[in-house]
């Protein structure tokens, strides 16, 4: 008899316990919210290389079940700098919600002009969801987003675009007291390829520097025999080399700065080596004047003049070949 009451009483201890350890299990179990995520672009404005930022006019969307939640509140454009928004619309539609915005955004960018006119650049729009993906996991959606065909930028041209999302885990928990470890983030990235069709545009702000290489040039047949035309070619020949400079400065202000040497760096920099080597063949040039009547002299710029010339095409051949490849 006892042993039917206690086994009787540990079927009654189990059976309230287990509802118990069923709720904590099924309480540790967080099913994370899945949200469709869609970004089209209808305009993109001031895409220049002298600056950080470019605009662009988009679209941007989320479709998920359920009922209407602030999901859409929780979304950041992590990558730009400025962002208004211009329309909003939620709607219920068949098995859940769909929340869409259209934005007006001055977005960060990165510039590589080591290769005008010839460079190729990455611009991307970013937009970084607030909650872990414990929480909410946002998935692409890749048949409705993308550019506008019909956009036309001024020195550009889009080669490619594509869409995906990654997870990026920040090396730090906020000070939660909750958190034990770092937790990961779902970013949505829409990437836009495009290469620059600028050609009128480099030889315009090159003009400058080649002209100043081909006025030095014609100072080789100025005779530097008498004080007065030594003196006119050399100081020539300074106003050409501070020319230079100018033109180089005004390039930097239109394409901007890089760290590395840009073509256009190395076109400044070589036509600024020839026109010293220029004051320099002068120098020598006057001292050749006072033998055999100046024929040696005028033999020496003839070669100098020549050599040169050869030398500099040859060189910004190279390097302009090498840039575009």
């Amino acid at each position: 008899m006892k042993t039917h009451i206690t086994s009787i009483c540990l079927f009654l201890i189990l059976s309230l316990n287990l509802p118990f350890a069923y709720g904590d299990e099924a309480k540790a179990e967080v099913v994370p919210k899945k949200i469709k995520l869609g970004l089209y672009v209808t305009q993109i404005f001031n895409l220049n290389s002298n600056v950080d930022t470019f605009q662009a006019d988009l679209w941007l969307w989320i479709n998920y079940e359920g009922e209407v939640a602030e999901y859409f509140e929780l979304l950041e454009f992590f990558n730009s700098t400025e962002s208004k928004q211009l329309i909003r619309d939620t709607e219920k539609v068949k098995n859940g919600v769909w929340d869409s915005a259209k934005y007006s955004n001055k977005i960060s960018t990165t510039w590589d002009v080591t290769n005008f006119p010839f460079d190729k650049q990455k611009i991307s729009i970013i937009v970084e969801i607030g909650k872990s993906t414990s929480e909410i996991i946002l998935e692409p959606d890749l048949k409705d987003s993308g550019i506008n065909p019909a956009i036309n930028l001024d020195e550009w041209k889009i080669t490619r675009s594509q869409v995906k999302v990654e997870s990026v885990i920040y090396p730090s928990m906020f000070g939660s007291p909750k958190r034990t470890e770092p937790e990961e983030y779902s970013r949505f990235i829409l990437e836009i390829d495009i290469c620059r069709n600028a050609l009128s545009l480099f030889f315009k702000l090159h003009a400058g520097v080649y002209v100043a290489f081909a006025i030095t040039m014609l100072s080789y047949f100025m005779n530097p025999g008498s004080d007065d035309i030594f003196s006119s070619r050399i100081s020539l020949i300074v106003g050409m080399l501070f020319a230079c400079l100018v033109n180089m400065q005004i390039v930097d202000n239109t394409i901007g700065k890089t760290n590395s040497l840009s073509l256009s760096d190395k076109i400044h920099i070589f036509t600024m080596i020839n026109l010293f080597v220029s004051i320099c063949m002068t120098i020598i040039s006057r001292k050749y004047s006072s033998f055999k009547n100046g024929q040696w002299s005028w033999k020496f710029d003839r070669i100098c003049l020549s050599t040169q010339i050869c030398i500099y095409i040859l060189a910004n051949s190279t390097v302009i070949v090498l840039a575009s490849t």
